[in-house]
């Protein structure tokens, strides 16, 4: 079996695929983003759940289903077409959108609570909150990457 079996067949062809990853919103989250591997089959709400003592959300659906796939460090997974791909696959929102763009700066760890400040303006809470999630990053940095993020929460928000 070659690697193409195991690409959906839309992203194999692709101009944003490169290296069985997707490029697609790369300017937005700073990062990849997974493949496509297809809808869930199973009905259900897609409000995010916590789960506990993680810091994960899942889809409500997710929660006591069979194909969740315990917690990596990127998340969860679905197994529910494990047989076909070999692999987990990204949970399915559905519809479901966040309050908060999916926005990312490459090599940054960002929470949520960076993006609600970065969206009120409150660069100096962003610039403690960045230094604290992150080693080493110089007030300098962090300024630029504040109005990096300001940009891209008004391009992508």
């Amino acid at each position: 079996m070659g690697i193409e079996e195991l690409i959906p067949a839309k992203c194999a062809k692709c101009e944003y695929f490169l290296e069985g990853e997707c490029l697609r919103a790369e300017e937005q989250i700073g990062g990849y983003l997974p493949l496509d591997y297809g809808a869930c089959r199973v009905n259900g709400s897609c409000i995010p759940v916590q789960i506990e003592s993680s810091r994960f959300y899942i889809p409500e659906k997710c929660v006591g289903c069979s194909f969740l796939a315990g917690e990596t460090q990127s998340g969860y997974q679905c197994l529910q077409d494990k047989e076909i791909w070999k692999k987990g696959k990204p949970l399915d929102w559905g519809e479901w959108t966040p309050d908060l763009p999916n926005i990312g700066y490459a090599g940054l760890n960002i929470d949520e609570s960076v993006l609600e400040a970065v969206k009120n303006g409150a660069e100096v809470f962003v610039i403690k909150r960045l230094r604290l999630l992150n080693n080493n990053l110089t007030l300098k940095f962090c300024r630029q990457a504040y109005a990096d993020l300001r940009c891209m929460m008004e391009k992508f928000g």
